[in-house]
């Protein structure tokens, strides 16, 4: 019988090998998956950094065109709290981008579209923490002890509620989400933003202030070319001869917000190499300028201070000599500076230097003589959130109504408790931004003592504009990696371009 054969049939096509067959992934493998990643990324970075940028420019178009009430600007807001509560780190970068500019309080006699942000942003990362989110951000002293001084100040803020009328008390507690709790909340979203090593925040920062800067120094060469244009909005202008002001209506809280920045800046144009440090440069230039041109004695006595904080870093002895022969040029030159500065103003008198010194300050000399009575009648827990305001002139302050020193208002308002809970915040910060060796460190270190310097003798943080800028940027030095040997040219990863 003829055998048959059974007929051919092709073998099949043997798959590729890979992982999902047992076979051990290769190195082509590895660099596709890295490859896959990185482009993923960067796709995803582009997008958001474009969405943000149409974002601020949309706002600078709606400022130019439309009031603060109108329905575009809400929409906006609308957008941008939406923004800010899916992801922290874009709604920093909205905000710190828009703070350097001039915003009126349009939703009550205290909150403006700004402060709500603020707000939003806090219950963002908030209800992150509460989901699992406090086993990522960063332990810090700082961090809790401005939590403590949030929650004393807002129960102090209910304290104001229950004893003063129906129109100042809830005027209180609105004040205290535009004053000293939104700045405790900017600082605790900075820190959980910057857990990532994301700078975007702070570039956006950095580059407001240097706009609003450029923009007041123009005002400040030519007079009405600013607060008489289509860009009227971006301050609110007062005649302070010639002195930086507008984007904030007072010269020392300009100085304040800016000195920072500057400071921040200047750091970052030691540190950063090539195009970055160009940028820096650019940047540091109208900052530093604005700030000192507001003749505030806080910024340019700041600005000494960075410099010399920078030269320790090389030399010690020498800083230590540089930092004594300032003191000793400042306490000689102080009444003849304040002669110059009220020159400038328009305010020509022959007095002696000591009149010239006790004149300059007298008002605050008062006010700071006021809170330390007021503290002296309810030394354990203080009169309440805001209360110098409303009692001032019983105390002896006619004139200012707020004491130009944020560390006695507390005394005054919140007592013993709240004031030192303050002290302890602020030495706790320096202390914590002093262990950063590298330049941005202490670029940031500079800033916060000249912050505080310039706290005792103004009240900053009656100001959302100086806070945002201020608590972003510190938040930033206390939350920044401490692996990053360059913050500011670090690339960021890949989760810091989602949800925050």
């Amino acid at each position: 019988m003829a055998s048959v054969e059974p007929p051919a049939v092709e073998p099949a096509a043997e798959p590729a090998p890979g992982p999902s067959e047992g076979a051990a992934p290769g190195i082509r493998d590895l660099y596709r998956a890295v490859w896959d990643a990185v482009r993923g990324s960067v796709a995803r970075r582009h997008l958001v950094i474009a969405a943000e940028i149409t974002l601020v420019a949309l706002w600078f178009v709606l400022r130019t065109r439309y009031g603060v009430e109108s329905r575009p600007y809400l929409a906006w807001t609308v957008v941008a709290a939406v923004v800010a509560l899916v992801s922290p780190t874009s709604g920093l970068v909205l905000l710190l981008a828009t703070s350097p500019f001039y915003e009126p309080v349009s939703i009550s006699r205290a909150l403006g579209p700004r402060n709500i942000l603020v707000g939003i942003l806090g219950i963002g990362v908030i209800l992150r923490l509460a989901l699992g989110g406090w086993r990522e951000i960063p332990r810090s002293r700082t961090l809790a002890l401005g939590a403590v001084v949030a929650a004393l100040t807002a129960v102090s803020a209910i304290h104001t509620l229950r004893d003063f009328d129906g129109v100042f008390g809830p005027h209180a507690v609105q004040m205290w989400l535009a004053t000293i709790g939104g700045a405790m909340i900017v600082l605790l979203v900075a820190v959980w933003v910057a857990r990532t090593g994301d700078v975007r925040p702070i570039v956006a920062a950095v580059i407001g202030c240097a706009i609003a800067s450029v923009l007041s120094l123009i005002e400040l060469a030519q007079p009405g070319s600013i607060s008489r244009g289509s860009l009227a909005w971006i301050g609110l202008w007062k005649d302070f001869g010639a002195r930086v002001t507008g984007i904030i209506p007072a010269p020392n809280a300009v100085a304040t917000m800016l000195i920072v920045p500057a400071c921040l800046a200047l750091a970052a144009t030691v540190q950063l190499r090539g195009r970055r440090r160009v940028a820096a440069i650019v940047a540091t230039v109208p900052i530093a300028a604005a700030a000192v041109l507001t003749l505030s004695r806080s910024a340019i006595g700041g600005l000494y201070v960075t410099f010399v904080l920078f030269i320790s870093r090389l030399r010690r002895r020498t800083a230590w000599v540089l930092l004594f022969v300032g003191v000793a040029v400042a306490v000689v030159s102080l009444p003849l500076f304040i002669q110059f500065r009220a020159g400038v103003q328009g305010v020509f008198e022959t007095r002696s230097p000591l009149d010239w010194i006790l004149g300059a300050d007298e008002a605050r000399v008062t006010a700071w003589g006021a809170a330390v009575r007021m503290w002296a009648d309810a030394p354990l827990i203080g009169h309440g959130f805001l209360s110098y305001k409303a009692l001032a002139d019983m105390y002896g302050d006619v004139r200012l109504g707020s004491p130009h020193n944020e560390v006695l208002r507390l005394f005054a308002e919140e007592g013993l408790i709240g004031g030192v809970a303050l002290i302890a915040f602020i030495i706790s910060l320096v202390r914590e931004l002093g262990r950063r060796r590298d330049w941005i460190g202490t670029g940031l270190l500079g800033g916060a003592i000249s912050y505080w310097f310039a706290a005792m003798f103004n009240n900053p943080l009656l100001f959302i504009q100086v806070s945002a800028i201020a608590f972003g940027l510190l938040g930033f030095g206390l939350g920044r990696p401490q692996t990053a040997p360059v913050p500011m040219s670090s690339t960021p990863s890949s989760g810091a371009t989602t949800a925050g």
